[in-house]
C-alpha cells in the first residue's frame, strides 16, 4: 500500500500558464479586397461588426469586431484613438496592422468580409487609407489588411504598401484586455519603419506549460 502511494505521489502532472501568442513570417499574401465598404471619417470607429464566426482571441470568444479609422480593429474598445506613435502604445483587445494617425482622404476605402467555408473561413479587413500629415496628398495611400482565421484562431497582417509620411512612427501588433501583454512585429513597435512593402507577419495563439511531479 505505501509504494502506490510513493507511485502517485510522483506522477508527472502539467502546468498550464497564461494565454500568448507567437511570432513568425510566413510568405507574404494579400487576400481579395472586396467587401463591405464602411464610411468612416477622421479618427472614427464603427462598431460591433460581424465577424461571421466565433474568434477566440487571448481566451475569450468574440463574435463582433470594431474597426478603426487609424489603422486597428479591437474586440472592445469603441474610441477613435489614435495609437502607435511610441512604444507599446495600443488600445485594449487591440489588433495593430498600420496604427498611427492616418486619414481617409478622396478615393480611400476600408471594407471587411468573411471568406472561405465553415470550419476554415477568414475574416478580412482592407484598408487603403492616406496619411493624416499627408492628407494634402491626394495619392499617398497606405494599404494593408487584417485576416482572422477561424478554428486556428490566427491573426495574419498583410502590408502591400506603407510609403510613410513626414517619418512618423507607427506601430503593428497586439494587445490584450487590459494591455498587461503585448506583442509588437520585431521593428514596428512605434518607430518609423516607412517604406515597407509587400510584408506579412503571423500571430499563432499557444499556451505554455510545464511538466512537474509531485513531492
Amino acid at each position: 500500500m505505501m509504494k502506490k502511494l510513493i507511485l502517485l505521489l510522483l506522477l508527472p502532472f502539467s502546468v498550464f500558464g497564461q494565454m500568448s501568442y507567437t511570432q513568425s513570417t510566413p510568405t507574404y499574401s494579400y487576400e481579395s479586397t472586396a467587401g463591405t465598404a464602411l464610411t468612416l471619417g477622421d479618427d472614427q470607429t464603427i462598431t460591433n461588426l460581424p465577424i461571421g464566426f466565433t474568434f477566440n482571441y487571448w481566451g475569450t470568444n468574440f463574435t463582433t469586431i470594431n474597426i478603426c479609422s487609424n489603422g486597428w480593429i479591437s474586440f472592445t474598445n469603441a474610441g477613435g484613438d489614435i495609437v502607435g506613435g511610441s512604444p507599446n502604445n495600443m488600445v485594449s483587445n487591440g489588433i495593430h496592422a498600420n496604427a498611427m494617425d492616418l486619414f481617409p482622404i478622396a478615393n480611400y476605402f476600408v471594407r471587411y468580409q468573411t471568406i472561405g467555408s465553415s470550419p476554415n473561413r477568414k475574416f478580412v479587413v482592407s484598408y487603403h487609407i492616406g496619411y493624416y500629415g499627408c492628407s494634402s496628398n491626394a495619392t499617398l495611400f497606405t494599404d494593408f489588411q487584417i485576416v482572422l482565421s477561424e478554428t486556428t484562431n490566427t491573426i495574419q497582417i498583410n502590408v502591400s504598401t506603407h510609403p510613410g509620411c513626414s517619418s512618423a512612427a507607427s506601430l503593428q501588433g497586439i494587445s490584450n484586455n487590459n494591455n498587461s501583454q503585448i506583442i509588437t512585429t520585431t521593428g514596428r513597435n512605434g518607430v518609423n519603419w516607412s517604406p515597407t512593402s509587400n510584408s506579412s507577419v503571423l500571430f499563432t495563439p499557444f499556451i505554455p506549460f510545464t511538466h512537474a511531479c509531485v513531492s
